[in-house]
């Protein structure tokens, strides 16, 4: 099974691209893609301008397929109604392998908090354009290192921070 973090918005504890383990030899080629909805990963290949839901089934319907979670689903303690994005950095398998329960049971539940009748997500593009960019910042700022840590920094897209929308230095 996958390593998945025990706590939310820890990394896992995956290597440095420089540790990457070494099999006969060779580097062993790790496949990590990004699955997000929020427009600072628009550079990923697997963005989509789609419900965070949404965004949960289709990384779900991926580990079925034995890709495997790299940051948790419900990363920084955000609920439903508070943040309209979210982002997962997942393993991909070279081929289809067996299901990681545990990545499963962690996307079980983060859906049965979205599909609680008691609350209503925030949708992408219902926010004032303001808040969705310091939300879109602190999506970004949380899952950065598994970024990071998977070599997939790149699809962040840098921005600069006015002061109106957080502290600058002086």
């Amino acid at each position: 099974m996958g390593q998945v973090p025990d706590r939310q918005g820890e990394s896992p504890g995956l290597p440095d691209r420089d540790d990457v383990p070494k099999k006969g030899g060779d580097v062993l080629v790790r496949n990590f893609c990004v699955f997000s909805n929020n427009p600072l990963l628009g550079r990923s290949p697997h963005y989509r301008p789609v419900s965070s839901r949404q965004l949960l089934l289709s990384v779900r319907d991926l580990i079925h397929r034995g890709a495997v979670l790299v940051n948790h689903p419900l990363y920084g303690n955000f609920r439903p109604y508070q943040q309209p994005f979210r982002t997962l950095v997942v393993e991909m398998p070279d081929t289809s392998g067996s299901v990681d329960f545990n990545a499963l049971s962690l996307i079980e539940r983060a859906l049965a908090v979205y599909d609680d009748p008691g609350v209503r997500g925030v949708l992408p593009g219902e926010l004032d354009p303001e808040i969705e960019a310091d939300y879109a910042y602190v999506d970004g700022e949380l899952v950065r290192e598994s970024l990071r840590r998977c070599g997939l920094e790149g699809f962040l897209s840098e921005t600069e921070r006015t002061d109106e929308q957080g502290d600058q230095e002086e």
